[in-house]
């Protein structure tokens, strides 16, 4: 998820015990134009990767 967040142009990390915690991490300055920039990508990068899993064949 972190290489897909970035290709949308996110700053983010991984972390928690399972690597399942998502960080965004955003400039101490922003507008809020910028946050609603930033939620629409980061909406687009989650849905790119779930489809992405959807299209993955059954093991």
């Amino acid at each position: 998820m972190q290489q897909e967040t970035t290709r949308h142009g996110l700053l983010t990390l991984t972390c928690g015990s399972a690597g399942n915690v998502i960080r965004l991490i955003p400039a101490l300055v922003v507008t809020e134009e910028e946050i609603t920039l930033g939620a629409q990508r980061f909406e687009n990068a989650l849905t790119r990767r779930q489809a992405a899993a959807y299209l993955r064949p059954d093991p």
